[in-house]
């Protein structure tokens, strides 16, 4: 799913006509078995609303998170949150009963300690 907005969705086909765009908008995620998986670039965009479930966290658990290593938080909710360090943004976890689910891009992720 793409977000785009509609002040553009007539504009969109005149500037493919001239321009090769290799992508348009902001990838929302991915839907899976009737659940949508947010997209790491949805987190990291300026669209995201304010009612979004946040949880800033301290530098060590944001490198633990940025290395994709088990983070041990305890966010008080159940379900999609976004990680936030000093207020910006880092990506998303999935609560569950008993683990959080660490959905930063593995290809990102920082190798050396």
């Amino acid at each position: 799913m793409i977000a785009m907005p509609l002040h553009l969705e007539n504009e969109l086909p005149v500037i493919q006509s001239a321009l090769y765009l290799k992508k348009a908008g902001v990838k929302m995620g991915t839907l899976i078995r009737n659940e949508l998986i947010p997209d790491h670039e949805l987190a990291v965009s300026n669209i995201i609303s304010d009612s979004i479930p946040r949880l800033d966290i301290e530098k060590e658990t944001a490198l633990q998170y940025l290395r994709r290593e088990e983070i041990t938080t305890t966010p008080g909710k159940k379900g999609w949150i976004l990680l936030t360090h000093m207020q910006l943004p880092m990506g998303w976890i999935q609560v569950i009963t008993n683990r959080i689910n660490n959905y930063y891009p593995a290809s990102w992720r920082i190798l050396n300690k």
